[in-house]
């Protein structure tokens, strides 16, 4: 029996680590659309610290945000927003360059994100066997397997451990 249960926690960790690279890829593509978008957003107001803050985003912010009128006051709060969305997006660009492992886990610890919900949401569950792919899936399923057999052995050790003492009758 015992086997069995191996066997089918081996499966579905293999099941799992197979989609992996997937997830990661539509979730990087997701990332660099938003920051495409976001860059064409800002582009416009670029053009306008160029010519009268010798390029300082930060500056020209500054400037419409103390300034009297309310409505150039919020036009500096909107374009902070699109400036700090550009930001964040080119960190998360550069979180997802680094290696498979490093990317992976990244996307692993944003599960909370928009960008997870929308890459969720346009993830097929098909699998693409690649090289890759399948190392993702194979390594995923015997590290499950490992730490199963540890948790596994641990647990067995502590109830030895615990086993009550036998009482002598006479």
């Amino acid at each position: 029996m015992r086997f069995y249960l191996r066997l089918i926690c081996f499966s579905f960790a293999l099941l799992y680590g197979l989609q992996i690279p997937a997830f990661v890829q539509i979730y990087s593509v997701i990332v660099d659309a938003r920051l495409t978008e976001a860059e064409q957003n800002l582009a416009g107001f670029q053009q306008t610290a160029d010519l009268h803050f010798d390029g300082d985003m930060l500056e020209m912010i500054e400037y419409y945000q103390t300034h009297a009128d309310k409505l150039i006051e919020q036009t500096g709060e909107n374009i902070r927003q699109i400036h700090q969305s550009v930001m964040r997006l080119k960190q998360q660009q550069q979180h997802l360059s680094q290696s498979e492992v490093k990317a992976a886990w990244y996307v692993l610890t944003q599960y909370n994100s928009p960008i997870w919900q929308q890459a969720q949401s346009k993830y097929n569950y098909q699998i693409q066997f690649s090289p890759v792919v399948i190392s993702w899936g194979i390594s995923i399923a015997l590290l499950s397997l490992v730490a199963i057999d540890l948790i596994y052995a641990l647990l067995l050790i502590m109830f030895a451990l615990v086993k009550p003492k036998r009482i002598a009758t006479q």
